[in-house]
């Protein structure tokens, strides 16, 4: 066995999962609508609070990562914004949230 686990979820994502913990800045043009396409709803976070908090800490100052971060404020309007995923690794980082000794 290789080792490698099969992962299946939703095709509709929170920019959290699909930009913010990926580290993509919050006014990056990737977000824009010609590249991004958004949704009606908002997501209610199903992850625990430090989880959102360290990802929000990381883009506003590097928290302690040694980065500067990306600096200005992070949005939780934002990151709960619904939006058909643009990629897989949406997926990948999710898991490894959910999973982190494995």
């Amino acid at each position: 066995q290789m080792g490698f686990t099969e992962i299946s979820g939703d095709f509709v994502q929170p920019a959290f999962w699909n930009m913010d913990a990926l580290f993509t800045p919050q006014d990056h043009p990737a977000r824009d609508l010609q590249d991004t396409l958004y949704l009606e709803g908002e997501w209610v976070p199903d992850v625990p609070d430090e989880v959102v908090d360290r990802v929000r800490r990381v883009h506003e100052d590097g928290g302690d990562t040694g980065s500067r971060g990306w600096g200005g404020e992070f949005s939780i309007e934002e990151t709960r914004r619904l939006l058909l995923r643009t990629h897989t690794t949406s997926m990948t980082i999710q898991y490894l949230a959910e999973h982190p000794r494995e």
